[in-house]
């Protein structure tokens, strides 16, 4: 996949701006395991909003060490759901892992999709040219 910088800012800041968007507007748009979302139900007694997020966004940047865990937390998540270990001593945190988790999530398919229309449009490319083949 062959993207230019700007072109990956605009998918990066596009993709954000939905989420974004959709928290303010709705429930936010993450899938939590169960035993997470009763701990968030506890703290919040409703699904958390945006400056829930953005606290504990703040916090985790705030705390460098904490920062260099989470991000390494987020990768795990990521990359092996099924044996990650959700930190339920802190719903928090959670809450931050779980929104970037669905950002991730986001990104890869826009970048999947562009992939597979840059794909669909040398197939047609190749198509239209059949005739150069011909001897």
């Amino acid at each position: 996949m062959d993207l230019d910088p700007e072109e990956l800012r605009q998918i990066l800041n596009q993709t954000w701006a939905e989420l974004y968007e959709e928290a303010t507007t709705a429930p936010l748009p993450v899938g939590f395991p169960p035993e997470v979302l009763t701990k968030l139900e506890k703290i919040f007694g409703t699904y958390p909003g945006w400056d829930s997020i953005d606290a504990a966004s703040e916090r985790i940047r705030s705390d460098k060490q904490l920062e260099k865990t989470f991000l390494a937390d987020l990768q795990h998540l990521c990359d092996d759901e099924d044996t990650f270990q959700w930190p339920l001593d802190d719903p928090h945190y959670c809450l931050v892992l779980g929104l970037l988790k669905k950002y991730y999530d986001r990104l890869i398919a826009k970048l999947s999709e562009d992939e597979d229309q840059d794909q669909d449009d040398e197939d047609e490319e190749d198509a239209a040219d059949w005739w150069k083949s011909v001897e």
